[in-house]
Parts: C-alpha cells; sequence; structure tokens
C-alpha cells in the first residue's frame, strides 16, 4: 500500500516538475518574440527591402542587347534603302557614291 502511495506521490510530483520546465522553455520563447518584436520599432511586419535578383538583370541585360541589336538592324536597312556606297556613273565618267546615313567618316 505505502509502495503505490510512494508510487502515485512521485509521478504527481514528476509531472509537476515536468510542467514547470515545460513552462519555463514557453516563457522563454514569449521572451525571445517579445525582443524580435521591440526590433521591429512596434510594428509586427519588417520593413521591405527591394532585391534585384539575378534574374532581374539578366532580363534587363536581355533588353539592352536586344535594343541595340533593333537600332543596329534598322540602321542597316535605312543606308540599303537610300543606296549607301552605292557607285553610279554618269555619261562624262563622273563617278557618284550615294550618301550614307549617320557615317560621318564616308563622303
Amino acid at each position: 500500500m505505502w509502495l503505490t502511495h510512494l508510487m502515485v506521490r512521485g509521478l504527481f510530483l514528476s509531472s509537476i516538475f515536468m510542467e514547470v520546465r515545460m513552462r519555463t522553455r514557453q516563457q522563454q520563447r514569449d521572451n525571445e518574440i517579445d525582443e524580435m518584436l521591440k526590433n521591429f520599432e512596434n510594428t509586427i511586419y519588417a520593413p521591405k527591402v527591394k532585391t534585384t535578383t539575378p534574374r532581374h538583370i539578366e532580363i534587363l541585360g536581355g533588353m539592352v542587347v536586344a535594343m541595340f541589336m533593333s537600332m543596329l538592324v534598322t540602321w542597316v536597312v535605312i543606308n540599303w534603302l537610300v543606296g549607301c556606297g552605292e557607285i553610279t556613273r554618269t555619261v562624262d565618267g563622273l563617278v557618284i557614291v550615294g550618301e550614307c546615313v549617320l557615317m560621318p567618316w564616308r563622303n
């Protein structure tokens, strides 16, 4: 009889001890959360930080390359349409070279 009484008392005491340990862990977690919230200047949301990811940089680089390539193709087509560099000979033997657009080094 006294053995069961000691066992029950021991289980009761161990359950109280476990409950105290669980409470202290929970209090420690609560204190950590309170410290984190103090760092957010009385708000629960952190300020948003804009970051450029490698994907953004890749897209921007592709757009810049596409822009320069389209400018180059447009320039070549315009010079082809106006006859850039075409040689025309007149009846008296004069040679006329077609003028080029945006090419100051060619006369």
